[in-house]
C-alpha cells in the first residue's frame, strides 16, 4: 500500500506538526521524517551514499575542538538515508520545509535523493500564504517552526505538487 511521508526540519517543527493534529500519525501508512542536521554549517555529504559524512564529522570536531560533538548528527544522517530509501513509486511526499536557508538546502538534498523514483512530491508554497496580522504587525510565514497550530492548518492548505521544472531546479 502507498505510504505518505511528511518531512520536517528540527524537533520544534516535528513537535508542532504532531501536536497540531492536522496529520493522523497513528495511521501506519503515514510516516514522519525529522531532519536534525544544520546543513548551512560545514561541508555537505551525499545522502544516497553517505559519502563525505566522515569529512563532515571531522570538520565539526576540528572546528569545535571537541570529539564526539557530531555523533548524533551522523546517526540522524544514516537514519534519514534509510528512511528515504524506503520510499517507493506510488508513495506521496509532503515537504514542510520552508524558505529558511537550512531548510532550503535540505529541500534540495531530499528532492535530489528522490529524483529517480516516480512519486508525487508536494511542497508548502509559503510565499502564497496570506499575511497574518499579529498585534497590528504583519507576520509572514516561512517555516513550520514559526507556526502556531492555526498557522499549520493554514499551511496544509497551501501544498502544491512540485513541477518537473522545479524538481530539476532543486536537484
Amino acid at each position: 500500500m502507498a505510504k505518505e511521508y511528511h518531512i520536517v526540519c528540527g524537533e520544534n517543527s516535528s513537535n508542532n506538526l504532531m501536536i497540531s493534529d492536522v496529520i493522523d500519525f497513528s495511521n501506519e501508512n503515514i510516516k514522519l521524517i525529522t531532519l536534525l542536521d544544520t546543513l548551512v554549517l560545514g561541508p555537505l555529504y551525499d545522502l544516497k551514499t553517505l559519502n563525505g559524512i566522515n569529512d563532515r564529522i571531522n570538520w565539526f570536531e576540528e572546528f569545535y575542538q571537541e570529539t564526539g560533538f557530531y555523533y548524533h548528527r551522523e546517526i540522524n544522517g544514516k537514519d534519514i538515508s534509510v528512511k528515504l530509501s524506503e520510499i517507493t513509486s506510488g508513495d506521496s511526499i509532503f515537504i514542510w520545509l520552508g524558505d529558511d536557508g537550512n531548510e532550503y538546502i535540505w529541500k534540495s538534498a531530499i528532492i535530489n535523493f528522490l529524483q529517480d523514483i516516480d512519486i508525487s512530491i508536494y511542497i508548502v508554497d509559503w510565499q502564497s500564504i496570506p499575511f497574518n496580522s499579529h498585534n497590528g504587525y504583519d507576520a509572514k510565514l516561512f517555516s513550520l517552526y514559526v507556526c502556531t497550530l492555526e498557522n499549520i492548518q493554514l499551511a496544509k492548505q497551501y501544498f502544491k505538487l512540485i513541477s518537473d521544472s522545479e524538481k530539476l531546479f532543486f536537484e
